[in-house]
């Protein structure tokens, strides 16, 4: 063989090795928080490329399993979602077929989170003062507030710092 048939051989091998990627199985098994399969949650995989992803949707079986084949070159970001649970996602760089269990909590008695805006003066400097998100004010003497569930502390220059 010439020299350029093994020069051109050579940057074949290399250039395929370079830019390969693999098959790859992912197995995800999704369980609740006391280890039972989860029945038809929706299971998003994305397998990463180079350029984009190979992309699968479905859903577990009454074992709470679904696999997928696809091409990957830099690993799979798996998402699991179902009403009345809390969504769970992972990113695996991991190269190879893998056997994942991934876990869904169920929402059981979901705290309203509320957010407001309050504009309230600082009634002393230089002095720990509590602040009661429930009532929204200071803390007695300065306010309504009962339980101080936050310090501040005002400084001469006018910056508020967290009391510990």
């Amino acid at each position: 063989m010439t020299f350029n048939k093994w020069l051109m051989l050579c940057l074949l091998i290399i250039c395929t090795s370079a830019c390969a990627g693999n098959f790859t199985t992912v197995k995800v098994k999704v369980v609740d928080q006391d280890g039972q399969p989860v029945h038809n949650a929706k299971v998003v995989m994305n397998f990463m490329l180079s350029q984009g992803s190979n992309d699968f949707d479905g859903f577990t079986d009454k074992q709470g399993e679904v696999s997928a084949l696809r091409f990957s070159q830099f690993g799979v970001m798996i998402g699991v979602e179902k009403d009345g649970y809390y969504t769970s996602s992972i990113r695996r760089t991991n190269y190879g077929d893998q056997n994942l269990t991934m876990e869904l909590r169920q929402k059981k008695q979901p705290t309203a989170m509320y957010a407001k805006q309050l504009v309230l003066p600082l009634p002393k400097k230089k002095e720990v003062m509590g602040f009661d998100f429930e009532q929204g004010d200071w803390v007695t003497p300065y306010g309504k507030g009962i339980t101080a569930h936050i310090f501040f502390y005002l400084d001469c220059s006018g910056i508020v710092n967290l009391a510990t």
